[in-house]
């Protein structure tokens, strides 16, 4: 009898000792429903549709009828400068790999950080100050200010940026961050949890290397990309690390391109 109340102790012991080192998950935040926002139509008839593609120029005659405000100050330059040039494509993949990390680091307690991989940018965070919950804590750095990147290619950059928490309510277009929510149809199925980032660009030149001041379009406002990310919180949560988290976001990326 002893033997076995041994082998038992020693298994609740292992028991405890594993979960002790389990990570300490926070509960997800539930971000606003795209198909509750409000001008966001288009954009949930085209998931309801299947127009959602990976990120990459396979799809730029589609992103061509798309960027319908995608006017240069240059007359002679064209949409296929923006569409041609691969760090465009990589650099958008990059920025939706860095919200996943930003989601993970909350949902895992860890400290937060501008960017995956300890590449920080100014402004430098303070690296001992836990992830609050990105966009939505007022204790979040992206509540009061835009989370951006800008990513320079040979000819072009781009200043990818998603508007700070409080700058417009959550069921506007422009918040940050959504959740697919309730759609229909054959191809919403399974995907009302996927997270969907509201992606601001602005586009500037590259003379010698160096990142012109001024934007190559005509207008002063960034253009709108909306970005599904086919991933729940729960799912980006549970991979083992945050370089996971980053290179799935990243790999699977897929833009929302309305369109008949």
């Amino acid at each position: 009898m002893s033997n076995v109340l041994t082998r038992l102790n020693s298994k609740r012991a292992l028991l405890t000792l594993s979960l002790a080192c389990l990570p300490l998950i926070t509960s997800a935040h539930s971000y606003p429903e795209l198909s509750k926002t409000r001008k966001a139509g288009a954009y949930t008839g085209a998931i309801e549709r299947d127009h959602v593609y990976r990120v990459n120029d396979e799809v730029r005659h589609l992103l061509y009828g798309y960027y319908r405000d995608m006017t240069f100050n240059n007359p002679n330059e064209d949409k296929y400068r923006i569409l041609d040039d691969f760090t465009f494509y990589d650099s958008v993949r990059a920025f939706s790999g860095e919200i996943c990390a930003m989601i993970w680091r909350h949902a895992n307690r860890m400290p937060e950080r501008y960017r995956e991989g300890n590449i920080e940018a100014e402004p430098i965070l303070n690296t001992t100050k836990l992830e609050q919950t990105p966009f939505f804590a007022p204790a979040s750095p992206w509540y009061s200010q835009d989370y951006a990147i800008t990513y320079r290619g040979d000819l072009n950059a781009y200043r990818h940026f998603v508007s700070a928490g409080n700058k417009y309510d959550e069921y506007h277009i422009g918040y940050p961050l959504h959740r697919v929510g309730t759609l229909f149809g054959q191809y919403a199925q399974g995907k009302k949890e996927y997270m969907v980032v509201s992606l601001q660009t602005d586009f500037l030149g590259v003379v010698d290397g160096n990142i012109s001041r001024e934007k190559l379009l005509s207008s002063d406002k960034a253009l709108l990309t909306m970005v599904m990310l086919p991933f729940s919180y729960n799912d980006i949560a549970s991979m083992i690390v945050e370089r996971k988290a980053y290179l799935s976001c990243k790999v699977m990326a897929k833009f929302i391109i309305p369109h008949r």
